[in-house]
């Protein structure tokens, strides 16, 4: 078991989201409602104590903003945006999406950091929003272009997969949902999810896990718990099946 120096322990921070680097170096980004000028790095590797650092980050042109504060958002590796790809559909980002503020609505915006320079860049996808939430999931699904169904190196692929989380309906009152968005990396755009099936009763704070692949190259996740918040904790279990359209 690993265990967090005491400096760590010091910068650690609740609500926060979590997300593997891409890059093999077993290291973990958080981001948390105190990051804004950097984020922190835990080093996994430096047992028997892991580290947790700083590391700056900043906007992609000068003078433009890092992530507002918050909570309860979602940090997921997925293809990178092809302007950030160089053409080379194995680069992949970092993508936070959703969130609570200290107070106030959820947020719905939809931001991604490049990795290799630390910099963060607001996304304005074309297509309807979902709505803005938080505790919610999302994971990344599909391949790298619209014509492959291999995923890119690392295992992240062109659609981020967005599913359940909550909203306040009024002060106070949270409301979870019970959809399924999709945002397609390569296109920038939120596109329109054909689902199929059942789907889970409104939820926030589930579980969602990747699977093995399906033999025609559709992207499987497991989808356990949740509670519809102040009323009723779930232990039901779902599989999604993410595909591209023929």
């Amino acid at each position: 078991m690993l265990a967090l120096s005491d400096p760590a322990r010091r910068n650690a921070r609740p609500r926060f989201a979590m997300c593997a680097l891409p890059d093999g170096s077993g290291r973990l980004l958080l981001h948390t409602h105190r990051c804004a000028e950097d984020v922190l790095l835990l080093e996994t590797a430096a047992q028997p104590q892991a580290r947790l650092s700083k590391a700056a980050v900043r906007g992609s042109a000068a003078g433009s903003p890092s992530p507002p504060s918050r909570g309860l958002h979602t940090l997921t590796v997925a293809a990178a945006p092809p302007d950030e790809s160089g053409g080379n559909p194995c680069r992949t980002a970092l993508y936070l999406y959703g969130g609570a503020p200290q107070s106030g609505p959820m947020f719905g915006d939809l931001w991604v950091l490049d990795v290799d320079s630390m910099t963060w860049r607001q996304l304005q996808p074309e297509g309807p929003a979902p709505h803005a939430r938080c505790s919610h999931t999302a994971a990344a699904a599909g391949g790298a272009s619209a014509s492959s169904s291999a995923s890119p190196a690392g295992g992240a692929g062109r659609y981020l997969v967005v599913a359940g989380g909550s909203y306040y309906t009024e002060p106070g009152r949270l409301q979870p949902l019970a959809d399924v968005a999709v945002y397609d990396t390569q296109a920038n755009r939120w596109v329109e999810a054909a689902v199929e099936g059942p789907l889970p009763s409104p939820r926030n704070a589930a579980i969602l896990a990747p699977l093995r692949s399906t033999v025609d190259g559709g992207s499987r996740f497991v989808l356990h718990g949740g509670w519809w918040p102040f009323v009723e904790t779930y232990n039901d279990t779902y599989i999604l099946t993410v595909k591209e359209a023929a």
